[in-house]
């Protein structure tokens, strides 16, 4: 039984031996189907084409770390030579390591526990040696990496093609099957669906400059109320799009809204305050009653001691000091109820002082939440401008070839590449190589070339 175990390791130690030398089958059609890079002649003042590299920013990789176990036992008559050592090898996985990566904008990959390593520029036998000696180092043991490219950058199409966009890189693409794939050559053939739908991009870039322009009246409007100002600031961004007179226009709608709505705080405010004056008053007037039921309350005393020491006497009736202390307890029971009403009064003050801060925190968390909607708004409107001048810069160029570019005239083809350094531009043929993330202009060849 021992040996039949024995046997299955050492099958097993041998298949990971085995695969573990073997190139990755992204590799070897890499390296079968993708020809060297045509040499293209780079624009004047840009760094020349870096030379063919497998992996480059943007790529997806698979990466499975096996850590290597020694089975030998540390036996020394088990290690004869290296031969038999590595037979004697097997190894696990070590999901911890494992798992899909991309190369970044820096160029680099990240791995948990080993940190940062370059990958952009460099082969994947390159990157499975640093990935290797990056372990080890870590670990300080072996492991055995496996690396597999599962998605690759798009390469884009613009200029004179019909059809404009991204599409997938497959290895050896060259400039002339990235042109097929977008449809081939547009030299402007007057297509109408094009001319109309140049039409409805000015009509949506217009409403959108017009909706930004009320937008910023708009802001300009509630930045009024926030500081409670008599008049609108025009914003500098207003005018720069508008002009004086259109910035007029667009604010001057603005300002009778602003005048309306600051009148209706006004009168909201007055209200509340008015309850809180009012309670003010009728607090002030039951403290005046009851001072007064005060000093009458001391003088039926007064009189009440006076008629009992003529009452001792004999110089007075019980009637007087009757009618005294009625006198006395209706001044009392006057009072108690002024008091009653003072606290009555005072809970009414308070719940109108409370009313008034109430809205005025309600109309200033009101304003804020207006003020940001508004902000976003703007936003999204610009970024939709943006994209809009975009489309119709894109459309205004194909409409102005129409009629002018011939079926015969040479083009020019640029591929713009990112580099972790950053973007450069070079000059291209038709049998010129792309990369994964590399863009292709295609325009009119300009006079002088």
């Amino acid at each position: 039984m021992p040996k039949i175990a024995f046997a299955g390791s050492l099958i097993t130690a041998c298949f990971i031996a085995a695969i573990s030398n073997l190139p990755l089958a992204s590799e070897a059609s890499s390296a079968e189907a993708e020809p060297a890079r045509a040499q293209i002649r780079p624009e004047v003042g840009a760094p020349p084409p870096e030379s063919k590299a497998t992996l480059r920013i943007g790529d997806r990789l698979k990466i499975a770390y096996f850590e290597l176990i020694d089975m030998s036992g540390g036996g020394s008559s088990r290690r004869a030579d290296a031969a038999a050592a590595a037979l004697l090898q097997t190894g696990y996985q070590r999901m911890d390591l494992s798992g899909e990566f991309e190369v970044g904008d820096d160029g680099a990959i990240s791995l948990p526990r080993l940190g940062r390593i370059e990958a952009h520029g460099r082969e994947q036998q390159q990157l499975q040696a640093d990935l290797v000696a990056a372990f080890a180092k870590a670990m300080g043991r072996q492991a055995d990496v496996t690396i597999s490219i599962i998605e690759r950058s798009p390469i884009y199409v613009v200029g004179l093609v019909k059809n404009q966009g991204a599409f997938k890189y497959v290895p050896g693409m060259m400039v002339l099957q990235a042109v097929a794939l977008a449809g081939g050559l547009d030299r402007g053939t007057g297509d109408p669906s094009q001319m109309i739908e140049s039409v409805r991009e000015k009509e949506r870039s217009r409403k959108a400059a017009n909706d930004l322009k009320r937008l910023l009246a708009l802001k300009a409007r509630l930045e009024a109320e926030r500081r409670d100002a008599p008049a609108l600031e025009a914003p500098a961004l207003l005018m720069a799009i508008a002009g004086k007179d259109g910035a007029q226009l667009f604010l001057g709608a603005e300002s009778a809204n602003l005048a309306v709505e600051q009148a209706r705080r006004r009168q909201q405010t007055a209200e509340l305050t008015g309850a809180v004056t009012a309670a003010h008053n009728e607090l002030a007037a039951l403290k005046r009653k009851i001072t007064q039921l005060d000093v009458q309350s001391d003088i039926r005393k007064e009189r009440l001691g006076n008629l009992k020491g003529l009452l001792n006497g004999g110089l007075t009736t019980h009637s007087g000091v009757i009618i005294t202390r009625s006198e006395l307890s209706d001044i009392e029971s006057r009072r108690q109820d002024s008091q009653l009403a003072i606290t009555q009064v005072e809970a009414r003050l308070a719940q109108a002082e409370q009313a008034r801060e109430r809205a005025r925190l309600e109309n200033t968390a009101t304003l804020a939440k207006a003020i940001a909607a508004t902000d976003a708004a703007i936003a999204d409107l610009q970024q939709s401008l943006l994209a809009s001048e975009t489309v119709g810069s894109i459309l205004r160029t194909s409409d102005a070839r129409i009629g002018v570019a011939k079926a015969d005239a040479p083009l020019r083809y640029e591929i713009v590449s990112r580099r972790a350094t950053g973007a450069i531009a070079a000059l291209a043929d038709e049998t010129s190589s792309l990369q994964p993330g590399d863009i292709l202009k295609v325009g009119p060849q300009s006079p002088e070339r």
